[in-house]
């Protein structure tokens, strides 16, 4: 949610990966969070935040 305020846009993949091994020391990257969210890490991110859905999920 600080980074939709901050920037107005949902976070990319990339700032997800980033956030996720700052949370989880034993996290991956993008394939790890595709396994836990197969649905789509950034969609589900912002679906679970209450954010709304990114304009680039189909």
């Amino acid at each position: 949610r600080g980074y939709h305020q901050r920037y107005g846009n949902p976070p990319l993949m990339r700032t997800l990966v980033a956030a996720s091994k700052q949370f989880d020391s034993g996290a991956g990257g993008s394939r790890w969070l595709y396994r836990l969210f197969p649905d789509g890490p950034v969609r589900l991110a912002c679906k679970y935040g209450g954010l709304p859905k990114p304009d680039w999920c189909l």
